[in-house]
């Protein structure tokens, strides 16, 4: 028995189910900031914690890079990925979309790592760093020494080089003695006994395990290089470990488009490159919940390092008790709320004039290429309304549809999300 994308939206949806009653109202100050969005809001955006799980925050700052002993945390050598700096006088010393999830580890399994004896899984767990959507959505474009951030636009990031390079830094850190040496002091500080470095290898091993599994089944001789990422094989591929489904032939992830920008998402019906996810809102008191882009973003948090603990589900009915994971949904909600405010990026003062006869050619080539299929308007639009309506194209006009394709052929063993009868 197998499991394709239908599947992998119930889980999302059961994940879902199981965190609802965490929702909290969105908050934030009233000055007016880049974009319509407010300081705090912005700060939000950056490093507000979704639930992603990439290493303990303590190993992140530890690690070395995987060559030599300088730290992998080096802002200026994450930036060589494509991750960007903080702004200037911001008191967050990582990259933007580097945030820090201070969760409880007690119901969780992948990243419930112990490393030294005294180690509590409560509320004084070991917080964890991980990517949020900021990494891949914050683009920053320069002009003679003048740059412009655009908070939603897509960023050049090179996930691909970033995860490997992260890996090979880790197992470097395994197989060196004295890189294990130099990570076990600062990991472990005062706690260096030998007991603890040998909780501290044991957790290293499960984690470059966990590593490596990920890696084989997206494993793909094309690379993806700056600003795509085949998120659609990454998150099918995660979905299909915590299902248990164990050591099946891989599905390459081997499908990158880039990344799509974020202002009016809110108003279109169906998003993702592919069309497959909808938004769906419903109304909750004086607010409403998008409850399509809670299952789009879950999947989202899946596919960059969070977690779902699947449990086999007794029938129809045992799937609505949803599944335990480290998705932070009140961030989720939040964030998608701040979205709803975000503006397109205007034309900065500083970079040299619109040519406006160009313009005005460009919109009338836009006019005929391009809205009159993918990006044709429905009607004129409100804040409340629907701005785009998806609209298919014929197969020999698509520009890729390699990515269509995977998202929808997409087949691995169910695991512990098979029916059960």
């Amino acid at each position: 028995m197998g499991f394709r994308a239908n599947t992998i939206l119930n889980l999302i949806v059961g994940t879902a189910i199981a965190l609802s009653a965490y929702l909290k109202p969105v908050g934030g100050n009233t000055a007016d900031e880049v974009q319509g969005w407010t300081i705090t809001q912005r700060q939000g955006w950056y490093w507000g914690s979704q639930g992603s799980r990439l290493l303990p925050l303590k190993w992140f700052e530890s690690l070395e890079q995987p060559d030599n002993d300088k730290p992998f945390a080096d802002i200026g050598y994450l930036s060589s990925f494509g991750y960007l700096a903080p702004p200037s006088g911001s008191s967050f010393r990582r990259p933007i979309g580097f945030a820090v999830d201070k969760q409880p580890d007690a119901n969780l399994v992948a990243t419930k790592l112990r490393w030294y004896q005294t180690q509590q899984g409560g509320s004084h767990a070991e917080p964890w760093v991980g990517l949020n959507c900021s990494a891949c959505h914050t683009a920053e474009i320069a002009y003679q020494g003048n740059s412009l951030r655009i908070d939603g636009g897509p960023s050049l990031t090179d996930f691909q080089s970033f995860i490997e390079a992260l890996d090979k830094a880790l197992i470097a850190t395994k197989s060196e003695p004295e890189k294990l040496k130099r990570f076990s002091r600062k990991v472990l500080a005062g706690r260096n006994s030998a007991k603890n470095r040998h909780l501290l290898v044991a957790a290293l091993d499960k984690l470059i395990e966990w590593q490596d599994e990920t890696a084989r089944l997206n494993a793909t001789p094309l690379r993806y290089g700056y600003g795509r990422v085949d998120a659609f094989g990454h998150i099918y591929n995660k979905v299909a470990m915590f299902a248990g489904s164990e050591k099946f032939t891989n599905n390459p992830a081997d499908a990158p488009v880039s990344f799509p920008f974020l202002w009016n998402i809110h108003r279109q019906k169906h998003v993702q490159w592919n069309g497959i996810a909808e938004n769906t809102k419903v109304q909750l008191g004086v607010g409403h919940l998008d409850y399509g882009a809670m299952g789009r973003n879950t999947g989202e948090v899946l596919g960059v390092f969070g977690e779902v603990v699947v449990t086999p589900q007794n029938g129809l009915l045992g799937s609505f008790e949803g599944f335990r994971s480290s998705v932070d949904l009140a961030n989720l909600d939040r964030m998608e709320t701040t979205l709803e405010k975000l503006q397109a990026p205007r034309w900065p003062i500083s970079f040299p004039p619109i040519d406006q006869s160009k313009a005005s050619r460009g919109a009338e080539l836009f006019g005929m290429k391009c809205a009159t299929n993918c990006h044709k308007p429905t009607h004129e639009t409100t804040d409340t309304e629907t701005m785009h309506k998806f609209v298919g194209m014929p197969a020999n006009e698509l520009t890729d549809i390699w990515m269509a394709c995977n998202a929808f052929t997409y087949l691995a063993p169910a695991g512990k999300l098979a029916d059960g009868d």
